[in-house]
């Protein structure tokens, strides 16, 4: 199978746009902003053309940039201006749904479900393991400091002496090499 072209996207999915969801796109235009995004079944559109269906799965990403922008569209061209809808693709094909532990690095780039449980919100706060600080005293460096390396001061005694050094200005000079979440 041949993968579609990139620049035969939009006008495949204003067809089926407008075939198949012009009175669910109308219906968006009367209900927004409460509702802002069309969901369609993977089941319709490989109804409409199973190799378009297949193409969607392979290039997620060509296809939704090419469906919201004919979504954008054909509002635009009902007179229903500066409204940004996003096109929802529900009920893959049962080959397409992963648990978080089926994850694995062939599923990057290509369009799968995820099947798993929100037991709780929180937000992830990330952290450097190896940050690397400048100070400066009044308008001349004072010194480099790895609060990490082992012959450098430790965390605690950076910010000390930094403060009885009368340093005014941290910043960071290089970037983090690990992150992880507080």
């Amino acid at each position: 199978m041949a993968a579609i072209q990139e620049f035969d996207l939009p006008a495949r999915w204003t067809s089926l746009l407008q075939d198949t969801f012009s009175e669910a796109i109308h219906n968006i235009a009367r209900m927004w902003p409460e509702e802002q995004s069309l969901k369609v079944s993977y089941r319709v559109i490989e109804g409409y053309d199973p190799e378009f269906a297949q193409d969607i799965l392979a290039h997620p990403e060509h296809h939704f940039r090419a469906a919201n922008q004919a979504l954008q569209q054909f509002l635009l061209d009902a007179g229903e201006g500066n409204k940004v809808p996003f096109l929802r693709i529900e009920h893959l094909p049962s080959d397409q749904v992963r648990t978080v532990s089926q994850l694995r690095a062939d599923d990057i780039g290509v369009m799968i479900a995820i099947d798993a449980v929100t037991t709780k919100i929180s937000g992830v706060r990330p952290g450097c393991t190896s940050p690397c600080l400048s100070a400066w005293r009044a308008a001349t460096p004072w010194k480099s400091l790895n609060p990490t390396n082992r012959n450098s001061l430790s965390r605690l005694n950076v910010h000390k002496s930094m403060a009885v050094a009368g340093v005014r200005n941290v910043r960071r000079v290089s970037n983090c090499s690990t992150i992880y979440p507080n």
